[in-house]
């Protein structure tokens, strides 16, 4: 008896398809190891950004505190435990992982739903209130990019045309 060679299915360029597909796989993790390794940079470096805002607004907020205090001590103190409070934040953000944060809201959320619900719609309230605040771009008189050419309502005629005779006949027979 006589053994054939059997030869492995290819791709049409000499390779064999299990290869073919072990380094489209491959490929395939790289490309998502590359993309995760990305998205971590940017959020850590969106993550230290806010930490940094916020250490800002805690500083704004000490800077207040003494002309507060002779005003209103009450208020001052207020102003300075509410300093202490974002400097704390300010802190956490900054020395945690994203995935540690992550973790602290998923588990604050879990424990205390309407805690957590809350806090995001006065976050959302504070945003759509901040966003609403700041000023909006002028504007030149110039259509956006890409509308050039497009009609404005001052070029436009108020009547269609030829109307204008059918509009005289009108006014004719009125006045008859």
């Amino acid at each position: 008896m006589t053994q054939k060679n059997v030869a492995e299915p290819n791709n049409g360029h000499g390779q064999p398809r299990a290869t073919v597909a072990g380094t489209a796989r491959e490929t395939a993790r790289n490309i998502a190891t590359d993309a995760r390794a990305e998205l971590d940079a940017r959020v850590t470096a969106k993550k230290d950004q806010a930490g940094e805002g916020l250490s800002s607004v805690a500083d704004a907020l000490r800077g207040t505190r003494d002309e507060l205090r002779e005003r209103a001590p009450m208020i001052g103190e207020y102003t300075e435990q509410a300093a202490q409070r974002i400097e704390e934040l300010s802190n956490l953000i900054r020395d945690k992982s994203t995935r540690e944060i992550l973790n602290d809201v998923e588990r604050l959320a879990r424990r205390e739903p309407l805690l957590f619900f809350g806090g995001t719609f006065v976050a959302g309230l504070l945003a759509a209130r901040f966003l609403k605040s700041s000023p909006e771009a002028e504007s030149t008189g110039s259509p956006p990019e890409g509308l050039e050419g497009t009609p404005s309502y001052e070029s436009t005629p108020t009547t269609l045309p030829g109307t204008g005779e059918l509009r005289a006949r009108v006014d004719e027979d009125w006045e008859h």
